[in-house]
C-alpha cells in the first residue's frame, strides 16, 4: 500500500508539482537518517523499508520507451504507472542520484552496527538486550539493488556490496551472497577476493564435524557422541564440489587454497582417509589441480597419516570399532591412494621439484610405517619387503626432486635459492620420517628436527636394532593394549635408516647446517654426488 501511494505521487504530482515529489522523498531519507540515532530499534527498521520501498517507487517509474502502460520488465503486462513523458527519467540524474546514494548510506550505517551487534547477540542468549540491532533478514531486502546500486557512487557501491554479504554471511542462508560477490569481482577484484574467501571460511565452519570443546563443556556432552558418519561425509564433498562447479573463473581464481584445503578436510570424518575419488569429486580432474593445490592436498594428507588416522583414540571417537590390524590397514591404504594420486599427477608434470620432494618424503614416511610393523609383529614377511620397496622409491623421488630444482637453478635469483630438496633427501636417508610439520613444505626445520639429527648422532655407530632398543620393548607394549606415547597411534620411529651415517663424536651438540656438512665429507664425492648431480 505505501509503496502504492508513492508510485502514485511521482506519477501525478512531479509532472506538475516537482518540488513537491522531491521534497516527500527528501523528507523520508532524512526520516530514515535521524532514526538511525534513536533507541527504538523496531521504528529503524521501519524506516529502512519504507526508504526501500521510496527508492523502488522512483525506478519503477523510469520511462522506458515502450507505449504507455507496457513494461519489458514484466513481459508486456500491464503496468498502470508513469505515462511516457515523466520528467523523472532515471536515478542517474540529480537529485534522484543524490537521494539515491544518500539513502544507500542510512542503510550502510545501519548494516555495520548490525555486523557488530549481532555476535555478542547471538553468544548472549539470556540477556540479548545489551546488543540491540536491526534483524539480518530486514537489513538484507532492503539493500540498494539493481538500479538503486547501479546509481551508488565509488566508492560507496563497493562499501555497500561489501557489507551486504558480511550481514549475508551472518544469516541462515549464506547463498545468497555469492551472485553479490560475482559483481563486485568486476569492479572490485580485491574486495571480492576477501569476501569469496570469507563465504568459503563460514562454509567450512558450519561443516566442521567437531563441536568446540567450550560447547561440549557448556552441554556436558561427550566428545565421542559427536559422530560424522560417511553418509554425511559424502553429501558435505558433493555440496563443496557443486559450490565450487557453481563459481565462474574469474571467482574460482580468487580462492585462497589455504582455506580450500581446510574446507575439504572439515567435509570429512577425523577417521577416515582421503581418497583421489574425493579429490576428482571437489576439485575436478587431477590434470585440473594446480601445482600449489595438489602439493596443499598432499602434505595435509601425509600429517593426517603420520599421526591423527593412525591414532587408536581417534577411532575410538569416531566410533569406526576398528581393532590395531584394521587401522594399519586403514593408514597403508591411505599412503598407497595418496601416492598413487601424486604419481598420476606427476606424470603429467614430472618438472615440479617440491611434488618431487613431497612425495619422496611421503614414500619415505611410508617405508619407516611398514618397518616398524615388521618389527612389532611377528608376521613380518610382507611388511618389512614394502618397507625396502618404498624406500628406494623415496629414494628416486628425492634423486628427481633435486635433478628438477638443480635445473631450474640458473633462472632464479639468488633470494630464491632453496635447500629444500636436498634436505628433505637428507632427512629420508637418514630415516627421520614426519616431524608434524610437513617437512617438505617447510623451508626451515624445527627445533624437533634438530634435536632429532642430534638424538640419532648420539645412537649412530650401532646396529640396526641395536641403535633403537626402544623398539621392541614398544611394540611388545603396543601390542599388550598400551601405548608407547599419548594417543595410542600406532607408533613410527623417528629415527632409523637403513644408510651409512656420521658418527656421534663428529655430531654431538652440532647445529643442523654443521650436521649437513660433516655428514657430507663422511660421506665421501659418492654421497656428494648424490645430493648434487653432475657437480663433484
Amino acid at each position: 500500500m505505501v509503496e502504492k501511494q508513492l508510485r502514485l505521487i511521482v506519477a501525478e504530482l512531479n509532472g506538475k508539482h516537482p518540488d513537491v515529489t522531491r521534497l516527500v522523498f527528501g523528507m523520508i531519507g532524512q526520516k530514515t537518517a535521524a532514526a538511525g540515532r534513536e533507541v527504538d530499534y523496531t521504528a529503524r527498521a521501519v524506516h529502512l523499508e519504507l526508504q526501500q520501498r521510496a527508492i523502488t517507487a522512483l525506478v519503477r517509474n523510469e520511462p522506458t520507451g515502450e507505449p504507455e502502460g507496457v513494461s519489458p520488465r514484466t513481459n508486456g503486462t500491464v503496468r498502470g504507472l508513469t505515462p511516457a513523458g515523466s520528467p523523472i527519467k532515471t536515478l542517474d540524474e540529480e537529485p534522484w542520484r543524490t537521494l539515491a546514494n544518500l539513502s544507500a548510506n542510512n542503510w550502510l550505517l545501519e548494516a555495520n552496527n548490525s555486523l557488530k551487534e549481532f555476535p555478542g547477540w547471538l553468544k548472549s542468549s539470556n540477556n540479548r538486550d545489551k546488543h540491540p540491532h536491526v534483524p539480518l533478514e530486514t537489513l538484507i531486502p532492503n539493500a540498494p539493488a539493481g538500479a538503486w546500486m547501479a546509481a551508488l557512487q565509488s566508492p560507496l557501491n563497493s562499501m555497500v556490496r561489501v557489507a551486504l554479504v558480511r550481514v549475508i554471511l551472518l544469516s541462515e542462508n549464506m547463498e545468497r551472497a555469492l551472485p553479490i560477490v560475482r559483481e563486485l569481482v568486476r569492479t572490485d577484484s580485491p574486495a571480492a577476493a576477501k569476501l569469496v574467501n570469507s563465504y568459503l571460511e563460514t562454509w567450512a565452519t558450519r561443516h566442521d564435524p567437531n563441536l568446540p570443546q567450550d560447547v561440549l563443556k557448556q552441554y556436558k556432552i561427550d566428545n565421542q557422541v559427536v559422530v560424522l558418519t560417511r553418509a554425511q561425509q559424502e553429501a558435505n564433498l558433493k555440496q563443496l564440489g557443486d559450490l565450487l562447479a557453481s563459481l565462474d573463473e574469474p571467482t574460482r581464481k580468487l580462492l585462497d587454497e589455504t582455506q580450500l584445503v581446510r574446507a575439504f578436510d572439515f567435509c570429512h570424518s577425523r577417521a577416515e582417509v582421503y581418497t583421489q575419488a574425493h579429490f576428482v569429486e571437489v576439485f575436478g580432474s587431477l590434470d585440473q589441480i594446480s601445482p600449489s593445490l595438489i602439493l596443499s592436498l598432499t602434505e595435509r594428507t601425509r600429517n593426517k597419516l603420520a599421526s591423527q588416522w593412525r591414532d587408536l583414540a581417534v577411532q575410538r571417537d569416531a566410533a569406526t570399532k576398528r581393532s590395531t590390524s584394521d587401522v594399519f590397514e586403514l593408514v597403508n591404504r591411505g599412503y598407497d591412494e595418496t601416492t598413487r594420486t601424486a604419481e598420476q599427477w606427476l606424470a603429467t608434470h614430472p618438472d615440479d621439484w617440491r611434488m618431487n620432494c613431497t612425495v619422496g618424503s611421503l614414500l619415505a614416511d611410508w617405508s619407516e610405517f611398514a618397518y616398524f610393523q615388521s618389527v612389532a609383529t611377528d608376521d613380518n614377511g610382507d611388511r618389512f619387503a614394502s618397507y625396502l620397496k618404498h624406500s628406494q622409491q623415496a629414494l628416486s623421488r628425492f634423486q628427481s626432486g633435486a635433478a628438477a630444482y638443480a635445473a631450474l637453478v640458473p633462472k632464479l635469483k639468488r633470494s630464491e635459492f632453496d635447500l629444500l630438496p636436498y634436505k628433505a633427501w637428507f632427512y629420508g636417508l637418514l630415516g627421520i620420517t614426519h616431524d608434524g610439520a610437513g617437512q617438505s613444505s617447510e623451508r626451515s626445520h624445527s627445533r624437533r628436527d634438530r634435536e632429532d639429527s642430534q638424538s640419532l648422532a648420539r645412537t649412530a655407530g650401532r646396529s640396526e636394532r641395536g641403535a633403537h632398543p626402544n623398539v621392541l620393548d614398544d611394540g611388545r607394549r603396543q601390542c599388550d593394549g598400551q601405548s608407547h606415547r599419548p594417543g595410542n597411534e600406532i607408533p613410527l620411529p623417528q629415527q632409523r635408516g637403513p644408510h651409512h651415517r656420521p658418527a656421534a663424536d663428529d655430531l654431538s651438540g652440532r647445529g643442523e647446517d654443521q650436521i649437513l656438512r660433516l655428514a657430507f665429507e663422511r660421506e665421501g664425492a659418492k654421497q656428494h654426488s648424490l645430493f648434487f648431480p653432475g657437480q663433484v
